[in-house]
């Protein structure tokens, strides 16, 4: 299979100033439910300016964020010998020392921000799917050739194995040590929270929310570029447009999305069960306001990108009516 989705998750040491820790740095919060093979891709820590309850289930927001000094952040990977680290930490105040890890998605899905996984994913459909007697038909019918739903599904957060570097060309500067930052329980799985649910870190200043901007700005990059654009480029050589039910909001921005789609030439299409579409109608029910706000977000970013039509596949509900 093509590389699978990944994701990122963390685990956290609780410390008191001037304390030591020397030992395997630590594993993630939901290890013993997820024994999976995983890498090591980062240890910072930071002060503790205010503490907020641990995170009780993965994919669970916390009742409050636990704040911390963005001028106390130290990345420490370095430091790491063997999957141990030895650190004493600083004299005042409380700490956490943090480890971050990169392991494979649940679930048989190639990982939409690889552009090596999508062409991967392209060829096995060529292979498996159309087949060389069937290319000449796709090219005499030059219709659609269709993703339908992109429900992404991360517990955690989002991850791609060039994160780092992509991070670090398009934002200018390292992410290792504002990881604990981007870390929103639920905003990486599907369905989608009608409203941004709280963040697991914050800072003392403010400016967490510009870091989160920041990597969700990168993972929209990255779809952009490394799948949206990989699968028009593969419907062309079938004389055929691609068309994609692009994002579901989450933490890829869907006006960019659609806008990009249609200004590569390819279609646009969404559905009305991805935006909490649900019976039975009524506009105080805050599943409709959002779902009439994400089909107007759709059009906004089609039309941007100069088209003037998409697709709903209208009607979906994940609470029919009973008789």
């Amino acid at each position: 299979m093509a590389s699978p989705r990944k994701n990122l998750q963390y685990g956290r040491v609780h410390m008191s100033g001037g304390q030591s820790f020397s030992g395997p740095v630590p594993p993630p919060i939901d290890a013993a439910q997820l024994p999976q093979v995983r890498r090591l891709v980062a240890v910072p820590a930071a002060r503790v300016v205010e503490a907020g309850p641990d995170v009780s289930a993965p994919g669970r927001p916390p009742a409050k964020s636990t704040v911390l000094d963005p001028g106390s952040l130290t990345d420490l990977t370095a430091q790491v010998k063997n999957g141990d680290i030895s650190w004493r930490a600083p004299a005042a105040g409380d700490w956490e020392l943090f480890a971050f890890w990169s392991r494979e998605n649940q679930g048989n899905s190639t990982n939409p921000l690889d552009a090596d996984a999508s062409r991967k994913a392209a060829q096995d459909l060529d292979q498996l799917q159309i087949g060389k007697d069937n290319a000449p038909k796709l090219r005499k019918s030059g219709a659609d050739l269709f993703e339908d739903s992109l429900e992404l599904h991360a517990t955690p957060i989002l991850w791609t194995p060039k994160m780092e570097s992509e991070f670090r060309s398009r934002r200018r500067y390292d992410m290792a040590k504002y990881l604990p930052m981007m870390f929103v329980q639920g905003e990486s799985d599907f369905p989608v929270p009608p409203k941004e649910p709280r963040p697991d870190f914050s800072f003392s200043d403010g400016s967490a929310s510009k870091i989160r901007h920041d990597y969700y700005e990168t993972l929209t990059d990255l779809y952009i570029a490394n799948h949206l654009q990989v699968f028009q480029d593969w419907a062309k050589q079938y004389g055929m447009q691609y068309k994609a039910q692009a994002t579901y909001l989450q933490d890829l921005e869907p006006i960019r999305s659609f806008r990009s789609l249609e200004s590569f030439g390819a279609r646009s299409e969404t559905e009305s069960l991805d935006a909490g579409e649900n019976l039975p109608v009524s506009p105080a029910d805050p599943a409709w306001r959002n779902s009439l706000a994400f089909q107007q977000t759709i059009a906004s970013g089609v039309h941007q990108g100069g088209g003037a039509s998409s697709a709903s596949n209208s009607g979906r509900s994940s609470n029919p009516p009973t008789a």
